[in-house]
C-alpha cells in the first residue's frame, strides 16, 4: 500500500517531541504489568513543556556544565526493614515525587547563553513515569564513605539530562547483615507480634544545584521516607502513582492543567518591580551595600590540577548536644550565630598580628521563600530560592577581657547582622540585583571559558589609565562560606516512619578547585559540624590548624563550664590503645567523670630508628576505640582545666602484650510492663489463658483471683475482650446464674439470714462480672464486642425484668447492668410497645426512674433512656404520663446535685423534642413550675461580672481663671538700658530680652529685621544701627542652635530656626477699664479701687451735665454725673473673686472643641456634654454549661411548640412541579370543612392565648443572662414584643419612621450575609416577616415621591439578594421567610408580583423608579432559581409590562435587564410546564417590528460588550500588511533569529471570560426559536446592511454577524479551564448557529456573499486562514464549528455538544444540495476536523469520562461525511473541492477502519440510524479503498501528485461507488431547553447592584 504524504494545510498543533532514547519493549511492558495499565499513549504524544532559567539558576547552571560544580547529595545512614527497599516499592516512590516536582525528572537544553532552559516531558503514561525514575535509580554495596567520595571525587553523576538520581547502598558485611534484636513486647505492640529484622542502608539523594536547594533537598528526604516506610501497602503505592499521573496529567488529553507544570524561577517569584524610581533607588542601595561588605582574609592556597574533596564531620553526643543549645539560648543567640563566632575566634587565634587590622567576613545563605508574592502556583518545592548575606566580624582576640565574653559578644554581632539582612526593607531588591550580578557574571566567565577551550579567546583590551588615581577600595574577600541547616529534626517528621531509624546525615555538594564551605546542624538529636574543602586547594596546615581551632573552640565556649565539669580535648590523631588504656578510660567516663575530660597522653612512636622524643597528643573519648597503628599510649595523666596540676591516672605494664581491643556494644534488656497487671502471661491470646482456665475450673479461688485480675485489667485501655479467645462467653457464666437464683426466689431469705460461704461467693461473681463488663464497655472496641453477642440483650433484658433492687446486692448489680446498657445503647434495638414486655428494656427503665429512692440507679435509668429514646425511631414509646417524666421534673430543685440534674434535663428535653410531647406538655399542669424550674437552673449557673461603660463623648474643658498669654513687648525701663549700649553688644542684649530658645520656633527673617529696626531707628542718629545681614548673623551668637535658613518653595522661605519670641503670662485682666466702648488704652489695673479712681477721671473729664455710660455695651440712657458715678460701680469686678464650691473643678466645659471661651453672652452657650456619663450593669462573663444549655433548650422546644403555625408545607406534585395554588385532586368536601374549622379553632386559640404566654414567659426570663449573642437572641425572642422597642409609639409607627431613614447598603449587605440560614429560619423570622410585609405595602402604596417607597424597594431587594443566596434553600422555607407561613405566601407574593406589574406599566412613574423595580424583579427571579414560589410570576401575566419598558423613550435603555426579566421568566420550568408557561406563548405571538427592533439593538449591543472583553485581553486582529511586513523585518534581527514560535496567551487570562453580558444569548435563542416575526427581523437588518453602503459603514454589524462572531471567541475558550460556566455558554452559542440554520429564510440571506468581515477568534493556535473577502456569512458560520471541533477535545468530552455542531454541519449541508447552493469556502478544513473527531473517538474511547450518547455521535459524523461524499458535486464550488475531499478520506482510511470496530464496541442496543450509518461507513470505505489502489499503481512523490490521480478518476468516471442515495430531512435538532440555567442565575444576580 502506498503511503500517502501529508496535504498541504493548517493541521493541529502537535508538540514537539523530546530525544529520549528507545524504550526495551520487554522492559516497558514489565513495568506495564507492575503499574496496572496498558499502554495508553504513543511517543509521538509526548508534551513538552519549557521554561527559561532565571539568573540565579544561570548562574549555579553555567559553572556546572564541566565538571558538575554544585552538584549536591545528601546522604542519610538508616535502619530499616528490608520490605521497604525492595526495588520495586522504592522505583514506585522515585516515580511519584518525581512527577510532583517536575524539575527532578526535566532537562537543560542551552541555546545561547542567554537562553537557557528547563525541557520537561510529560510522562504519556503512569508506567513511563515509573521507567523513567526507574532509570535514574541504582542500588549499589558501597560504604558511606565509598559512596560520598565517589560522587565528590569521580566522575560526574549528573548531566544536561539528568537533573537528579537516587543511589541505595547495602554493605554486604557480617555486621551490616545482622538483624536488629526484636523489641520487648510493650502494650502497644502485643507480644505475640513477630519482630521484624533490619538492616542497615545508605541512602544519597544527588541533584543538581540549580533546580533547588538545601531546603528542598531535606523535605524531600522526609517525603521519600514518609512513602517509602508509611503505612501504605505496595498496592496502595502503585494507585497513588496512578492517581498522581491522573491529576497531574490525565485529566487533560493534550496535557495541559491549571496550575504550571513547572515552578517559577526565583525572579520570576519576588514581588514585581513596578516604578522605575523604585528600582533606580535598589540599584543605588545594593551598590551602597557592596561598598560595605569589607574582608581581607582568605586561606593559603596551593596549586595542584587534581581537585579531592574531603568532607571531616563531628558529630556531638545528644547530651553535650543539648547542653550546646541550652548555653547558646541562655545568652540569646542561635547556634547558627554562635558557629560564625567559632569560625571567627579558630581563624582570629591562627592569624598574625599584622593581619588582625582587616575585618574578617563570611557568607551564608538567606531562605527567600518568604518574600514570594504571589505565593508559588505550582505545588512543587523543589525549585532554587536561597540569597546570601555577609557576616563580617573583627579578627582579633582582645587580651583585656575575658575571651568568653568576647565570644558572646560576636554571636549576638553575627546575630544581628544575620536579622538586619533577613528583615532589611530592601532585601527583595538586593536579592534581585544579586542575582542580576551573578547571572552577568557567570555568562561572561561561561564564553570566556568556551572560547579558551575551543582556542578562539581574545583577551579584552586594557582599560584606559584614569586621569586621577584611584582611591584603592577596600578589600571585600570572604573566608569561608557557612551552610546553617538549623534544626533538621524539625523537617523529618520521624513519628510517620516509625520502623525507619535514622541515625547519620551528611550533606554537601561538588566542589570547584579551591572550595571550601563549613557545615552546622542538628540532626537525630545530636549537633553535627563539618567542613568540605578541597585538599589539594589549600595549604594542609592551614586548614587543619583551622579545623583543630573550630572544634577546640566548641568544647571550650559551647560545651559545659570547666568547674562544673570535665572535658575530653579534641582528638588530633587515631590511636591504637591497649585493653587497660580503654579500661580506665572508660571506668572515668562511667564514674564521676561522666560528662568529657581533658586527658594528657604521653606516646612513643615504635620504629627501627632511635626513639623520637615523647609527644603531648589529646585523645576524646566517646564510648569507642580509635586506632593508630604507629603508636600506643605510654601514660594518661588528668588535669581538671588548662594548666592546672597533673594526677597520674595509669602507666601501662612493663612489657604490654598489645592485642587490638575487641569491644561489643550490648543492647540493654527492656523489662516488660506490669502496670495495671498486664503481665504478658495474663494477657496471651492464646485459648489456654490463665485467667480464661481459672474462670473455667470452677474452682472458687481460683475464679476469685480470675476476677480480681479482671477487675484492674478493665481499666485499663489496651485491654480487648476480644484478645482472649472465650473470655466473653466464660463472663456471661455467672451473671446469668445470679438471674437465675433471682427469679427462683433464693435471695429472699438474703434479707432475714445470712448467705452460706460457697452462695456468697457465687454472688460475688456474677457482681464482679457485671463490674468487668461494664467497665470494659468503656472501651469502644470492648463495647462492640459486647453489642455484637447474642448473650447481651437476653442477660441485660433478664437483669431488668427478673432483678428487683430490693438489696444491695441485686442494686449494684441492676447498676451495673444499666450502665452497661448505656455503652451499648447506639446499637441496641428496642422492639415496638406491641411486642412483649420481657423484650422491651424501656418499661421497667421507667418503673426505676419513677419509684426507685436509689440516686444512682434514678441517674443511671434516666441517662439510659435519654440514650434509647433519642433515636426517633424509639419515640413511640414515650408517653404523656410517664413516670419517669414525673420523676426528671420532681428532682429539678435539687440544684446542687450536678449529675441528677443534668440527667432529668437530659431526659426532659429527650422528652420534648418528640413535637407530640411537647403539645401535651403544654397542657401539663406542670408546666409552669417546670419553666420557673428551668430558667432558675439557668440563673443560678450564671456567673456575672459587674462591667462599667462610659457613654459619654469627648469631654473639652477650659481653664475658669484665663491666662492671657501675648508678646513680649520693650518697656520704656527696658528701652532706656538698650539705647545706649555699643553694637553689636546691644544687638544681643536686645534679642536675649525679646526672644527665648525653642527648637520647633521660627520667626521669618524679614519679621526679625523688623522688629530690630522699629525699636532703634529712633535713635539712629545718635547711635549707630546694624545692617540686616549682621542682625541676622547674631542670632546664631546669642542662640547657638538656631540657624538662619532657607525653606525651598514655592513660595521660597527665609527664616530663623531654633527661637521665638519670648511670651508674657498674666492672669485674665479683670481690671481692664471697658470706658470708651471697650477702646480705653490704659493698661490693667491690680484692683479694683485703682481702675475706680481711674474710671472717674474719664467721668470727671466730661463736660456735659448728663451723659451715657460708655462702659462696653452698656444701654442705659443719659444720666448725671453723681449718678453716673454711683451707676459705673455695677460694672467693675469684685475685688476678690466669688468662693468656689469644693466640688467645683478649676476648668470650665465647653460644648465643643472650637466653642470659643470666654462668651461674651454667657446666656447663650449650648448645654456642655456631662464630664461622667458611666453606665453599670451586670454581663455574663462565661459561657453557660451545658445543663443550663439543655434547659434553654427545654424552653425554646415549649415556645416554638406553643406559637408554632398550623400550615403546613406545599405538596410535591409530579405533574404540577410544586405550583402553588395548583390543585391536582379533589379532596371529599366533608372532610375539608372540618379541617377547615378545626385549623380555625386551633388559631383562635392561639391567638387569646399568645399574650398570656408571653407575658408570663418574659417574667421567667427576664433575669437570663447569656454569654453568646446567639443565645440570647433566643431569650429575646422568647420575652420580647415589638412594643417593647419603643412603648410610647405603635408597630406602624415605627417602620413608617424607620422607612424614611437612608439606606445603608453595605452595612445591611454585611450583616445579612454573615446571618446564617437556622438563624433567619430561627429567632430573626417574625422580624423578617414583618420588615418584608411593611415594606412591601410601603412599596405598593406610597406615593412616587415619598422616600419610604424607594428605600422599602432597596430594602427588600437587599433582603432578597442575600437571603436567597443561603444554600439549599426550600421552596417552603423562602414562603416562611418572606409570608411568613406557606399560608400566607398566596397574599404576599401576588401582592409582591401585583405591585411589579404595576409599577413597570405606570408610565407616569420616574424611571428610576420602574428600573428599581425591574431590577428587584430580576433578583427575585434569579434568586429563586426553579424553586416553587417562582411560579407566582406565572399567575399574572407581566409580558406587557415589559414591554412598556422596551417601548417606552424614557426607559428604553433598560431594554436589556427587561429581556432578561422576561428570559427568565420563560425558562422557569421550561421542560416540564411550557404549556403553563404563558410568556413561552406570547414570545411566539409578537409582532411588533419595533419593539423587535429594539430588542435587535439591545442584543447586539450586549454582544459586541463581551466580544470586545475578549480582544482587550489579547488582540487577535487579523494581520494587515503593514503589521505583516513588519513582523518580517523584526524576524530578521540577529536577536530575534532563536525566537522560539508564536504560542497561545495563557488560558488563565480568560478564566472570568465571557462577561455577564453574554447573558443576551438566552432571550436571544427564545426569540430565534420560537418568534417567526424576529427571523425575519434578523433578515431584514442583514439585507439593509448590505444594501445601503452608507448604513455598512456608520451602523454597528448585524446581530446574526454578532451573534457569529461571539461564537467563535466561546466556542474556541469552552474548555480551556474546565469551566462549567463557559462550557454553559457554549452551548448556549452552539443552540444559537444551529436555530439559525434551521431557518430557510435566514440561511438564504446568510449564503448570499457579504462584504462584511466577520471577525473570528484567532487566539488559540491554529488559526483559521484568512478569508478573502466577499463571502458568504453561512462561511463564517462553518468555521465557527470547525474551531469547536479542533479545540475541545478532551479525555472530558462534551459530547453532547459536539452532537449539536454536528447537527448544525449536517443541517447546512443538507441544506446547500436541496437549494444547490454552492459557497465558495475552505471544505478541506471542515473535512479534516471531522476526521480529527473520529480519529480521538476511535483512539481514546476508553479514557474518556464517559462514552454516552458516543455512539451516536460517531454514527451522525458519519453520516454527515456519507451526505458530503455523495453530493459533493452539487454543493462544492469547484472539482479541486471533491478531489481534497477524496484525497482527505483516503488519507484517513485507517481512521475509518477502526469506526468498524468502534461501532461495534459501543454497540448496547439498536438504534435507529445503525443501518443509515453502516450503510454510509461502507461507501466511505469503498471510495477511500478505490482510490488508494489507485495510488499503487503509481509513483507518488508529493500530495500534489497524489491529487492528480484523483482528479484524473474523477473526472473520466465520476466519484467511484457514489450511488443516489435518498436524502431525508434531517430533525429538528433544537427543539428542547438549554440545561444551563443555573449559571445564567449566577451572572443575572451579579448585573444587579
Amino acid at each position: 500500500m502506498a503511503t500517502l504524504p501529508p496535504f498541504s494545510h493548517p493541521a493541529p498543533p502537535s508538540p514537539d517531541l523530546s530525544d529520549s532514547e528507545d524504550v526495551d519493549v520487554a522492559t516497558l511492558t514489565a513495568k506495564k504489568l507492575l503499574a496496572g495499565l496498558h499502554d495508553s499513549a504513543r511517543p509521538s504524544d509526548a508534551i513538552c513543556y519549557e521554561r527559561r532559567l532565571g539568573d540565579s539558576e544561570l548562574s549555579y547552571y553555567l559553572p556546572s556544565r564541566a565538571n558538575g560544580v554544585n552538584d549536591m547529595y545528601l546522604h542519610l545512614g538508616f535502619r530499616a526493614p528490608e520490605r521497604f527497599l525492595r526495588r520495586t516499592r522504592v522505583q514506585t516512590v522515585w516515580s511519584i515525587l518525581r512527577m510532583r516536582h517536575p524539575l527532578m525528572a526535566s532537562r537543560v537544553v542551552m541555546r545561547d547563553y542567554d537562553d537557557v532552559r528547563f525541557v520537561f516531558t510529560r510522562p504519556s503514561s503512569p508506567e513511563t513515569a515509573l521507567l523513567e525514575a526507574d532509570r535514574e535509580l541504582e542500588y549499589r554495596t558501597q560504604s558511606k564513605d565509598d559512596l560520598i567520595d565517589s560522587y565528590l571525587n569521580g566522575p560526574r553523576t549528573l548531566s544536561n539530562d539528568r537533573l537528579s538520581y537516587l543511589i541505595v547502598s547495602q554493605v554486604p558485611t557480617a555486621e551490616g547483615l545482622l538483624p536488629t534484636p526484636p523489641p520487648t513486647p510493650t502494650l502497644s505492640k502485643p507480644s505475640w507480634e513477630s519482630a521484624e529484622s533490619t538492616f542497615q542502608y545508605e541512602l544519597l539523594i544527588c541533584a543538581a544545584h540549580f533546580i533547588g536547594d538545601g531546603m528542598a533537598l531535606h523535605q524531600f528526604a522526609n517525603d521519600l521516607f514518609g512513602l517509602l516506610a508509611g503505612s501504605r501497602s505496595q498496592e496502595e503505592l502503585e494507585e497513588l502513582a496512578r492517581a498522581e499521573w491522573q491529576q497531574r496529567w490525565g485529566d487533560r488529553i493534550d496535557g495541559t492543567n491549571s496550575t504550571p507544570p513547572l515552578p517559577l524561577s526565583l525572579e520570576e517569584s519576588l514581588p514585581k518591580e513596578l516604578a522605575k524610581f523604585k528600582r533606580v533607588v535598589g540599584q543605588v542601595d545594593f551598590q551602597n551595600n557592596l561598598v560595605k561588605q569589607i574582608g581581607g582574609h582568605t586561606f593559603p592556597r596551593r596549586s595542584d590540577p587534581v581537585r579531592h574533596t574531603t568532607v571531616p564531620t563531628v558529630p556531638y553526643d545528644e547530651e553535650t548536644t543539648k547542653a550546646i543549645l541550652k548555653k547558646c539560648k541562655a545568652h540569646g543567640v542561635s547556634i547558627a550565630s554562635a558557629l560564625f563566632a567559632i569560625c571567627n575566634f579558630a581563624w582570629a587565634r591562627m592569624s598574625p598580628r599584622e593581619k588582625q587590622k582587616s575585618p574578617m567576613m563570611m557568607y551564608a545563605a538567606l531562605n527567600v521563600r518568604p518574600y514570594f508574592i504571589p505565593k508559588p502556583l505550582n505545588d512543587s518545592y523543589w525549585f532554587l530560592a536561597v540569597g546570601y548575606f555577609n557576616v563580617m566580624l573583627p579578627n582579633f582576640i582582645p587580651s583585656s577581657c575575658e575571651s568568653e565574653k568576647t565570644f558572646w559578644l560576636r554571636a549576638r554581632a553575627a546575630k544581628d547582622q544575620s536579622t538586619r539582612a533577613a528583615k532589611n526593607s530592601m532585601v527583595v531588591t538586593r536579592h534581585r540585583e544579586m542575582a542580576r550580578k551573578r547571572g552577568r557574571q557567570s555568562r561572561a566567565w561561561a564564553r570566556e571559558d568556551d572560547e579558551k577551550e575551543a582556542g578562539t579567546w581574545v583577551p579584552p583590551p586594557p582599560a584606559p589609565a584614569p586621569r586621577t588615581p584611584a582611591v584603592a577600595a577596600p578589600p571585600s574577600s570572604a573566608l569561608i562560606g557557612l551552610s546553617l541547616l538549623g534544626n533538621l529534626d524539625g523537617i523529618y517528621k520521624h513519628a510517620t516512619f516509625p520502623d525507619v531509624k535514622l541515625h547519620t546525615l551528611t550533606t554537601g555538594s561538588r566542589q570547584r578547585h579551591g572550595g571550601m564551605l563549613f557545615f552546622g546542624y542538628t540532626f537525630a538529636g545530636k549537633l553535627w559540624v563539618s567542613l568540605g574543602y578541597d585538599e589539594n586547594g589549600f595549604e594542609r596546615k592551614s586548614v587543619d590548624m583551622f579545623w583543630k581551632n573550630v572544634l577546640g573552640a566548641i568544647d571550650e565556649f559551647l560545651s559545659l563550664a570547666l568547674d562544673s565539669s570535665l572535658f575530653w580535648t579534641l582528638p588530633c590523631i587515631l590511636m591504637m590503645v591497649s585493653e587497660q588504656f580503654i579500661d580506665v578510660l572508660l571506668q572515668l567516663k562511667n564514674t564521676q567523670f561522666n560528662r568529657m575530660l581533658v586527658v594528657d597522653v604521653d606516646v612513643a612512636y615504635l620504629s627501627t630508628e632511635p626513639p623520637a622524643p615523647p609527644t603531648r597528643l589529646g585523645l576524646r573519648v566517646f564510648g569507642k576505640t580509635h586506632h593508630l597503628h604507629s603508636a600506643k599510649a605510654t601514660s594518661i595523666t588528668l588535669r581538671t582545666s588548662p594548666g592546672s596540676s597533673k594526677t597520674t591516672l595509669y602507666r601501662p605494664p612493663a612489657a604490654p602484650a598489645y592485642a587490638p581491643p575487641m569491644l561489643h556494644q550490648q543492647v540493654p534488656m527492656q523489662r516488660p510492663n506490669v502496670t495495671d497487671d498486664y503481665e504478658r502471661w495474663y494477657t496471651e491470646a492464646v485459648p489456654n489463658n490463665r485467667m480464661l482456665l481459672s474462670l473455667k475450673s470452677g474452682i472458687h479461688s481460683e475464679i476469685a483471683w480470675a476476677f480480681d485480675r479482671l477487675c484492674r485489667l478493665c481499666n485499663n485501655e489496651q485491654f480487648f475482650l476480644r484478645s482472649i479467645p472465650g473470655l466473653t462467653d466464660a463472663l456471661f457464666e455467672w451473671p446469668e446464674w445470679y438471674i437465675e437464683q433471682n427469679k427462683k426466689g433464693t435471695n429472699k431469705l438474703a434479707v432475714l439470714f445470712s448467705l452460706s460461704p460457697a452462695e456468697e461467693r457465687k454472688r460475688r461473681h456474677g457482681l464482679e462480672a457485671m463490674f468487668v463488663m461494664r467497665n470494659a464497655a468503656v472501651n469502644e472496641p470492648n463495647a462492640q464486642e459486647l453489642a455484637s453477642h447474642k448473650k447481651t440483650r437476653l442477660l441485660l433484658l433478664a437483669a431488668l425484668h427478673g432483678v428487683k433492687p430490693d438489696t444491695d446486692a441485686n442494686t449494684e448489680f441492676l447498676m451495673h447492668a444499666i450502665e452497661l446498657l448505656q455503652y451499648i445503647a447506639p446499637t441496641f434495638p428496642v422492639p415496638p410497645p406491641s411486642a412483649p414486655l420481657e423484650s422491651n428494656p424501656i418499661p421497667p427503665l421507667v418503673a426505676i426512674a419513677g419509684s426507685s429512692s436509689n440516686r444512682s440507679l434514678i441517674i443511671a435509668s434516666l441517662t439510659t433512656l435519654h440514650l434509647l429514646l433519642s433515636n426517633p425511631a424509639n419515640a413511640v414509646h414515650l408517653t404523656p404520663d410517664s413516670p419517669a417524666l414525673a420523676a426528671s421534673i420532681r428532682y429539678l430543685p435539687l440544684l446542687s446535685d450536678r449529675p441528677l440534674v443534668d440527667a432529668c434535663l437530659n431526659f426532659l428535653y429527650t422528652h420534648l423534642s418528640h413535637p407530640p410531647m411537647a403539645k401535651v406538655f403544654l397542657r401539663n399542669r406542670d408546666m409552669p413550675s417546670t419553666l420557673k424550674l428551668l430558667a432558675t437552673q439557668i440563673v443560678s449557673e450564671q456567673f456575672e461580672d459587674t462591667v462599667s461603660v462610659d457613654i459619654g463623648g469627648p469631654v473639652f474643658t477650659a481653664p475658669a481663671v484665663s491666662v492671657v498669654t501675648r508678646n513680649h513687648e520693650l518697656t520704656q525701663e527696658e528701652l532706656y538700658k538698650l539705647v545706649g549700649l555699643p553694637e553689636p553688644q546691644r544687638c544681643y542684649e536686645w534679642m536675649k530680652t525679646m526672644f527665648v530658645a525653642e527648637p520647633e520656633g521660627e520667626l521669618t527673617q524679614v519679621d526679625f529685621w523688623n522688629l530690630y529696626k522699629d525699636v532703634f531707628v529712633p535713635f539712629q542718629q545718635q547711635y549707630h544701627l546694624l545692617v540686616a545681614s549682621d542682625v541676622i548673623k547674631n542670632v546664631t551668637v546669642v542662640f547657638p542652635q538656631a540657624q538662619a535658613m532657607v525653606l525651598q518653595g514655592p513660595p521660597q522661605r527665609f527664616i530663623v530656626r531654633g527661637v521665638d519670641r519670648r511670651k508674657d503670662d498674666s492672669l485674665k485682666e479683670r481690671f481692664k477699664c471697658q470706658w470708651d466702648r471697650s477702646q480705653c488704652t490704659a493698661l490693667a489695673f491690680s484692683s479694683a479701687g485703682e481702675l475706680y479712681d481711674h474710671v472717674l477721671e474719664h467721668i470727671n473729664g466730661i463736660e456735659d451735665t448728663e451723659k451715657e455710660c460708655l462702659w462696653a455695651t452698656c444701654a442705659r440712657d443719659p444720666l448725671p454725673k453723681a449718678n453716673l458715678r454711683a451707676h459705673v460701680l455695677t460694672h467693675l469686678p469684685s475685688a476678690q473673686p466669688p468662693p468656689k464650691h469644693p466640688a467645683q473643678s478649676d476648668t470650665i466645659t465647653l460644648p465643643s472643641e472650637a466653642y470659643p471661651y470666654p462668651n461674651p453672652d454667657p446666656t447663650t452657650r449650648p448645654p456642655p456634654p456631662p464630664r461622667n456619663a458611666t453606665l453599670t450593669y451586670r454581663k455574663p462573663v462565661v459561657d453557660p454549661p451545658s445543663s443550663s444549655l439543655t434547659a434553654l433548650l427545654c424552653i425554646r422546644v415549649l415556645f416554638r411548640t406553643a406559637f408554632a403555625a398550623t400550615e403546613v408545607a406545599p405538596r410535591i406534585d409530579a405533574d404540577h412541579f410544586g405550583f402553588p395554588g395548583v390543585v391536582e385532586d379533589e379532596a371529599d368536601a366533608d372532610t375539608l370543612e372540618a379541617e377547615s374549622r378545626a385549623v380555625a379553632l386551633e388559631q383562635e386559640g392561639g391567638a387569646e392565648g399568645e399574650e398570656g404566654r408571653l407575658s408570663a414567659l418574659r417574667r421567667i426570663l427576664e433575669d437570663v443572662h447569656i454569654a453568646q449573642d446567639t443565645l440570647m437572641g433566643w431569650v429575646y425572642e422568647m420575652g420580647q414584643t415589638a412594643a417593647q422597642i419603643n412603648p410610647k409609639e405603635d408597630e406602624s409607627t415605627f417602620w413608617s419612621n424607620l422607612l424614611l431613614l437612608d439606606v445603608d447598603r453595605p452595612y445591611l449587605t454585611g450583616k445579612f450575609a454573615a446571618t446564617s440560614k437556622e438563624d433567619c429560619l430561627g429567632h430573626f423570622k417574625p422580624l423578617i416577616n414583618t420588615l418584608f410585609g411593611t415594606c412591601l405595602e410601603h412599596a405598593r402604596t406610597a406615593s412616587h415621591d415619598d422616600p419610604k417607597k424607594t428605600n422599602s424597594l432597596e430594602i427588600i431587594a437587599i433582603f432578597m439578594r442575600c437571603l436567597l443566596s443561603k444554600s439549599d434553600l426550600a421552596g417552603w422555607e423562602v414562603m416562611e421567610l418572606f409570608a411568613g407561613s406557606v399560608n400566607d405566601s398566596d397574599k404576599f407574593f401576588m401582592d409582591f408580583v401585583s405591585m411589579i406589574d404595576h409599577t413597570l406599566r405606570d408610565e407616569q412613574a420616574p424611571a428610576s423608579l420602574r428600573h428599581d423595580v425591574l431590577q428587584l424583579a430580576i433578583i427575585f427571579m434569579c434568586g429563586i432559581n426553579q424553586l416553587s414560589p417562582g411560579a407566582y410570576f406565572l399567575r399574572r401575566d407581566l409580558y406587557p409590562a415589559v414591554i412598556s419598558i422596551v417601548k417606552s423613550p424614557e426607559t428604553q435603555r433598560f431594554t436589556f435587564e427587561a429581556l432578561l426579566f422576561l428570559a427568565l421568566m420563560a425558562n422557569f420550568h421550561q421542560s416540564d410546564a411550557a404549556k403553563l408557561n404563558p410568556y413561552l406563548q406570547r414570545i411566539a405571538e409578537t409582532e411588533d417590528w419595533d419593539v423587535l427592533r429594539k430588542i435587535v439593538w439591545a442584543a447586539n449591543h450586549a454582544t459586541l460588550a463581551t466580544i470586545k472583553a475578549y480582544q482587550d485581553i489579547s488582540d487577535d486582529s487579523p494581520p494587515t500588511m503593514a503589521s505583516t511586513l513588519g513582523s518580517f523585518m523584526a524576524s530578521l534581527r540577529p536577536d530575534r533569529i532563536l525566537a522560539s514560535k508564536p504560542i497561545d496567551p495563557p488560558r488563565e487570562l480568560f478564566k472570568n471570560q465571557p462577561i455577564e453580558a453574554c447573558l443576551i444569548l438566552l432571550p436571544v435563542y427564545d426569540f430565534l426559536h420560537r418568534c417567526p416575526v424576529f427571523t425575519e427581523v434578523l433578515c431584514d437588518s442583514i439585507s439593509a446592511h448590505h444594501t445601503d453602503d452608507a448604513a455598512s459603514k456608520t451602523h454597528p454589524t448585524p446581530l446574526p454577524y454578532s451573534l457569529i462572531s461571539l461564537s467563535s471567541y466561546l466556542l474556541t475558550h469552552a474548555t480551556s479551564l474546565a469551566s462549567l460556566r463557559a462550557i454553559a455558554y457554549a452551548n448556549f452559542a452552539l443552540h444559537i448557529l444551529l436555530a439559525f440554520v434551521e431557518k430557510d429564510e435566514l440561511m438564504k440571506v446568510v449564503c448570499q456573499p457579504s462584504p462584511v468581515d466577520i471577525r473570528l477568534c484567532r487566539q488559540r493556535l491554529p488559526t483559521l486562514p484568512i478569508p478573502k473577502l466577499p463571502r458568504p456569512p453561512l462561511c463564517a458560520l462553518l468555521d465557527c464549528c470547525v474551531l469547536w471541533l479542533r479545540h475541545n477535545l478532551h479525555k472530558r468530552l462534551e459530547v453532547s455538544l459536539y452532537l449539536l455542531c454536528i447537527r448544525t454541519c449536517h443541517r447546512v449541508v443538507w441544506f446547500l444540495q436541496k437549494e444547490r447552493i454552492r459557497v465558495e469556502y475552505n471544505w478541506q478544513e471542515l473535512w479534516s476536523a471531522l476526521l480529527g473527531l473520529l480519529d480521538f473517538l476511535a483512539s481514546k474511547v476508553d479514557s474518556l469520562n464517559t462514552t454516552e450518547q458516543v455512539e451516536g455521535l460517531v454514527q451522525e459524523t458519519i453520516i454527515l461525511l456519507d451526505l458530503a461524499i455523495c453530493k459533493a458535486d452539487v454543493f462544492l464550488p469547484i472539482p479541486e473541492d471533491i478531489h481534497r475531499l477524496i484525497y482527505e478520506l483516503m488519507r484517513s482510511i485507517l481512521v475509518l477502519r477502526k469506526q468498524q470496530s468502534l461501532l461495534q464496541k459501543l454497540s448496547s442496543k439498536a438504534v435507529a440510524a445503525d443501518d443509515q450509518a453502516v450503510g454510509a461507513l461502507s461507501r466511505l470505505l469503498e471510495v477511500a479503498d478505490f482510490y488508494q489502489a489507485k495510488m499503487g499503481d503509481v509513483r507518488i512523490r508529493s500530495a500534489n501528485d497524489a491529487m492528480r490521480v484523483v482528479a484524473k478518476g474523477v473526472e473520466q468516471d465520476g466519484i467511484h461507488g457514489v450511488k443516489e442515495v435518498p436524502v431525508d430531512d434531517p430533525p429538528l435538532g433544537s427543539e428542547g431547553t438549554v440545561l444551563v440555567l443555573r449559571h445564567a442565575y449566577a451572572d443575572g444576580m451579579s448585573l444587579m447592584p
